[in-house]
C-alpha cells in the first residue's frame, strides 16, 4: 500500500509524454478544429487580452461579432486565461492546454472512483481508462467538450457518490466545477450532468432509496454555478437574440417526418452515434482511422454518418467490465452506473431511435423520422431549445465516465472477492471470440466493387484503402487478443494465490496503460512545424498578391481543395491538409494574420448572417455564371469588401527535402480601398423583418443596382420616417469623402471604439459595415459645444449600423458597451467570495470533549 496513492500520477506522466514533441514546440496539434479553429482564435483572443483585460468585440470575423457571446471563445476561462498568458506561442500553449485538460480528466475520474469507494490502485485503473478513451482523447480536437469532460466526473462525483466527499464540501465543489464547464465554453456538457442527476435523483425518490445529497442542495448547485458563470451566461444569452442556432420551424414541417436535409432539426441530429460502432468497445480500430490514410470501411455503410470519434475502445478491461455489469442484471439488479453508461450511448445514438430499428427491420416507414422514439428524440421534444444545441456524439462523455467507474467497481467488488473464476471465463470468451474473427479476417475476399469503395472516398485523405484496412484491423485484433491474454494470466496468477491483490492491481493498470496508450496513439495528428513553415514560405515567396484590404471574400471552385487528395492516398496528406488550410485562411486562420473576412467559420452566428448564405445560393441557383458574378460583384460593393482570396480544386506542387507536396492553389488580388464610414442623404425605413423572404428581397435589390443602393434603416416602430426625396432612394449610393469624414483615434488593438470628425451641409445616415447586436452605443459633439449627446444606433441593411446626423461639423464616437459587463462580473465574484466564506465558515467545527472533571474543553478543526 506504500506506493498505492502515487497511482495516481502514472496517467499524467503517460499523457506528458504523449504529447511531449508538441510540449516543447516541435510540433503542434492538427486536424478538425483544434487547428484550424481554436489555435488561431485562442491566440488572437491571447493578443487581445494582453492590451485589454476584457476584449468585448471582434471585427475580424464576418461584420464583426461578440467575443464573449459566441461561448466557445472561453473569454472567462481561468484556466484558458493562465495557459495563453505564458511566454508561449500559440500553437504550444494550445498544446499544454489540451495536456492539462486530458491530465484533469483523469484526476477527476479517479477522484469521482474514490468516492465510489474503489482503492487508490482500482481508481488509477479508472482514471487511465476514462482519459485516453476515444470518447475523450479525441476531443483534443475539440478543446471546448475536452474541458467539459474533465471537470464532469467532479460534478456527477460529488452529486452521486454516496460515499463521496464530506457534505459540506458536496455543494461547492459541483456548483465552481459545473461553472468551469460553462465558462470553458461547454454549457451542453453541464445542461447534460444536470439532466443526469436530475433523472437519478427522481429515480431514487420513486424507488424510496437514499440520495447522496438533498433534494434542497441538488437545486442549490445549479444556482451557484449559474451565478459564478454569470458573465459567460449573460453574454450567451444576450447574443442568443441574434443567433441562427435558435430552431424555426420549416415551412411544412412535420415532427414525424424525416427532416429537410441541411435543416436546423437535421442539424441537430448529426454525429449521431451509428448501433454497429458498439464493437468498437472490444478492439480500438474495428472500422479503420480516418487519417492519414483513409481506412474508414464504415463509410460504406448507408447512415454512417458524421465521425464524432473514430473509436470508442477504452480498454479491453471496460468492455469486460461493462459485458460483466449487463450479465448479473438477473441476479444483482442494473448497477447505477451501468445504468447511466446504457442510456447514454442510447442518447449518443441520436436519430438511431426506435423508428429506425423497425425501418432497419422491415425496410419500410420511411416517411417518418428514424429519431422518433429515441432518448434523444424526447430531450429535443420535451427540453425547449435543446435542439439548438446539437449533435447527440457529446453525450459520450458521461457514457466513458459510467464505464470506467462500472469497470472500477466491479474489479474491486466481484473480481476480487471470489469471482476471479467468472472473470477468467469471460476474457477467455472475449479472446476466441476475437482470435475467430482474426482469422476471418486474414482469409483472402474477392475484391470490393468501385462502386462502394467509391463511398468512402473523402476530399483530404482521398480514397478508401481496403487492403490497409485488413491490415490494421487484423493489427487491432492482435492488439486485444494479446492484452486480454495478459489480463488472463494475471487473473490466473492472481488466482493460484502466486501474486498478491496488490501485485495483481499493479499489473491490470499497466496493462490498462499500455492497452489504452497505444489505441490513443493512433488517434493523435501532430503537425511539424518547421515543415509546415517551410511549405508556407515556399508559398509566400511565389505569391506576388497584396493583403492591403479592409475585408476579405473567400471564394473557391468546386470543394477548394485540390482533386488529387481524393484521388491519391499519401502518409504525408497530414501536412498537405494543415500547410494548405493555414495558407488558405481556412476556419478561423486569418486571425493570425489579423485580417478581416466576411465568409469565415465561428461558433455561433447570427441568423441574419445565416440567411444571407441561404438567400445568396438560393439568388445563385437561379442564375447563369456571368450573373452570378455579378451579383458577387454587388455583394462586395454593398458590403466594403475590397479584397478576394480565391482557392481552386487544381494544386500546387512544391519540392521539398527531395518530396512532392501537393498544395492548396491560392490566389489573392485587391479591388479598391473601402472607405470606413459612408455618408448617405437618402435612405429607406423598414419595420424590421428577418425572414428569408426579406433578405432575398434585399439581395437582389442590391444586385439590381449593382451594389448601390441607397441603405435601408431597420425602424423600431413604423412611425419612423425616411427623408422626403423626389429621387428614387433605391439608385443612390454612399459618398466616402476623406475630407468630410476622417478616423480620430483608436487604433485596430481597441475595436470596442472608434471616433471619427465628420462635416455636413445637410442631415445624413452615416453607416458601417459592423454588425448592431444592441450593445453598440453613440455619442456626438458638434462644434461650438462641449458636451456629448447620445445618438442611436440603428440596425442598417441587416448586417451594418449607422446613425443619422443633423448638419454641421460633429465629432462621432461608437463604443461597444454591454449591458450585461459590470453587473455580471460583479455577481460572479460576489458569489464566489460568498462560497469561500461560507465553506470556511462551515470549516470551523467544534468538538466538544467533557474531561473527567466535568470541564467542557473546545478545539477548532
Amino acid at each position: 500500500m506504500r506506493y498505492a496513492s502515487a497511482s495516481v500520477l502514472i496517467t499524467p506522466l503517460a499523457i506528458v509524454l504523449l504529447f511531449g514533441w508538441c510540449l516543447v514546440g516541435r510540433d503542434r496539434l492538427g486536424f478538425r478544429d483544434v487547428s484550424h479553429f481554436y489555435t488561431p482564435l485562442y491566440g488572437y483572443v491571447a493578443e487581445r487580452q494582453s492590451q485589454d483585460w476584457i476584449p468585448l468585440w471582434n471585427p475580424l470575423d464576418q461584420t464583426g461579432i461578440p467575443l464573449a457571446g459566441e461561448t466557445t471563445t472561453a473569454l472567462f476561462y481561468p484556466l484558458r486565461i493562465i495557459v495563453f498568458s505564458l511566454p508561449l506561442d500559440a500553437e504550444t500553449a494550445m498544446a499544454w492546454y489540451v495536456v492539462l485538460h486530458l491530465i484533469l480528466a483523469s484526476l477527476t475520474a479517479w477522484t469521482a472512483a474514490r468516492w465510489e469507494g474503489v482503492s487508490p490502485l482500482v481508481a488509477a485503473i479508472g482514471g487511465t481508462m476514462y482519459a485516453f478513451s476515444g470518447s475523450i482523447f479525441f476531443l483534443y480536437t475539440n478543446p471546448p467538450f475536452l474541458i467539459g469532460a474533465a471537470w464532469l466526473p467532479a460534478v456527477l462525483g460529488a452529486c452521486l457518490c454516496r460515499a463521496g466527499p464530506d457534505d459540506r464540501y458536496r455543494v461547492p465543489i459541483a456548483a465552481i466545477c459545473l461553472a468551469m464547464m460553462v465558462l470553458g465554453g461547454d454549457p451542453q456538457t453541464a445542461l447534460h450532468a444536470v439532466l443526469t442527476v436530475t433523472a437519478v435523483s427522481l429515480l431514487r425518490l420513486i424507488r424510496r432509496r437514499p440520495l447522496a445529497l438533498t433534494p434542497a442542495k441538488l437545486l442549490r448547485i445549479p444556482f451557484i454555478a449559474a451565478l459564478l458563470a454569470a458573465p459567460q451566461i449573460t453574454s450567451s444569452i444576450d447574443w442568443s437574440r441574434h443567433s441562427d442556432r435558435v430552431r424555426q420551424r420549416e415551412p411544412n414541417e412535420s415532427w414525424w417526418t424525416p427532416p429537410v436535409v441541411g435543416s436546423a432539426r437535421h442539424q441537430a441530429f448529426e454525429y449521431s452515434v451509428p448501433p454497429w460502432h458498439t464493437i468498437e468497445l472490444l478492439t480500438p480500430n474495428a472500422f479503420g482511422q480516418l487519417f492519414p490514410e483513409n481506412l474508414r470501411v464504415s463509410r460504406m455503410l448507408p447512415g454512417d454518418g458524421r465521425v464524432w470519434t473514430p473509436t470508442l475502445y477504452m480498454g479491453f478491461l471496460g468492455a469486460i467490465g461493462i459485458i460483466a455489469s449487463l450479465l448479473r442484471v438477473r441476479s444483482q439488479g442494473l448497477e447505477m452506473w451501468a445504468a447511466i453508461a446504457i442510456l447514454s450511448l442510447l442518447v449518443s445514438m441520436g436519430h438511431f431511435g426506435v423508428v429506425w430499428w423497425m425501418q432497419a427491420a422491415t425496410g419500410r416507414l420511411e416517411w417518418l423520422d428514424s429519431a422518433i422514439g429515441g432518448p434523444a428524440w424526447w430531450l429535443d421534444q420535451l427540453i425547449p431549445g435543446y435542439g439548438s444545441f446539437r449533435y447527440p456524439g457529446k453525450w459520450l462523455s458521461i457514457f466513458a465516465l459510467a464505464v470506467s467507474l462500472t469497470t472500477s467497481r466491479w474489479i474491486e467488488g466481484d473480481l476480487l472477492r471470489g469471482s476471479v473464476r467468472v472473470a477468467g471465463v469471460m476474457v477467455t470468451a472475449a479472446v476466441i471470440v476475437l482470435l475467430v474473427t482474426l482469422i476471418g479476417s486474414s482469409i483472402p475476399l474477392a475484391p470490393v466493387q468501385e462502386r462502394w469503395l467509391a463511398l468512402g472516398v473523402d476530399a483530404f485523405w482521398g480514397p478508401l484503402q481496403w487492403s490497409s484496412f485488413l491490415r490494421q484491423l487484423q493489427g487491432s485484433l492482435i492488439h486485444t487478443i494479446l492484452i486480454g491474454v495478459m489480463v488472463a494470466a494475471a487473473l490466473s496468477l492472481y488466482r493460484l494465490e502466486w501474486v498478491s491483490r496488490q501485485k495483481l492491481l499493479w499489473i491490470l493498470l499497466f496493462v490498462t496503460l499500455a492497452d489504452t496508450s497505444i489505441a490513443a496513439r493512433q488517434l493523435l495528428l501532430p503537425v511539424p512545424r518547421q515543415t509546415e513553415q517551410r511549405l508556407i514560405g515556399m508559398l509566400e515567396s511565389e505569391s506576388e498578391s497584396s493583403l492591403d484590404a479592409s475585408r476579405w471574400l473567400r471564394t473557391q471552385s468546386g470543394s477548394g481543395w485540390p482533386n488529387t487528395w481524393a484521388e491519391t492516398s499519401n502518409p504525408q496528406r497530414e501536412i498537405e491538409v494543415e500547410a494548405s488550410s493555414r495558407w488558405a485562411w481556412f476556419g478561423r486562420w486569418h486571425l493570425e494574420n489579423q485580417q478581416a473576412v466576411f465568409n469565415n467559420m465561428v461558433s455561433i452566428q447570427s441568423k441574419e448572417m445565416s440567411q444571407f448564405w441561404q438567400a445568396s445560393r438560393d439568388i445563385c441557383g437561379e442564375r447563369n455564371i456571368d450573373e452570378q458574378r455579378r451579383f458577387w460583384k454587388a455583394m462586395r460593393q454593398w458590403l466594403d469588401i475590397d479584397g478576394e482570396l480565391h482557392k481552386s480544386g487544381s494544386a500546387k506542387r512544391v519540392m521539398l527535402d527531395g518530396e512532392v507536396f501537393h498544395l492548396v492553389d491560392r490566389t489573392t488580388f485587391v479591388d479598391k480601398n473601402s472607405g470606413e464610414l459612408a455618408i448617405h442623404h437618402q435612405w429607406t425605413v423598414e419595420f424590421p423583418s428577418t425572414s428569408i423572404v426579406a433578405m432575398r428581397q434585399r439581395l437582389t435589390e442590391v444586385m439590381d443596382a449593382d451594389g448601390h443602393l441607397a441603405p435601408m434603416l431597420h425602424a423600431a416602430t413604423e412611425s419612423f420616417a425616411a427623408p422626403a426625396s423626389s429621387e428614387n432612394p433605391k439608385r443612390r449610393g454612399a459618398e466616402v469623402d476623406s475630407r468630410r469624414v476622417a478616423r480620430l483615434q483608436e487604433s485596430s488593438h481597441q475595436p470596442e471604439s472608434a471616433t471619427y470628425r465628420v462635416e455636413l451641409d445637410q442631415p445624413a445616415l452615416l453607416t458601417r459595415v459592423v454588425y448592431q447586436d444592441g450593445s453598440w452605443r453613440a455619442k456626438v459633439r458638434s462644434s461650438g459645444s462641449e458636451a456629448w449627446v447620445d445618438a442611436e444606433v440603428h440596425r442598417v441593411d441587416y448586417l451594418k449600423q449607422g446613425v443619422i446626423l443633423p448638419a454641421g461639423h460633429h465629432v462621432l464616437r461608437f463604443v461597444y458597451q454591454p449591458w450585461w459587463l459590470f453587473p455580471s462580473i460583479v455577481l460572479s465574484l460576489v458569489t464566489f467570495l460568498c462560497v469561500l466564506a461560507f465553506n470556511s465558515q462551515l470549516g470551523r467545527v467544534k468538538i466538544i470533549n467533557r474531561g473527567g472533571r466535568g470541564e467542557t474543553r473546545s478545539k477548532e478543526v
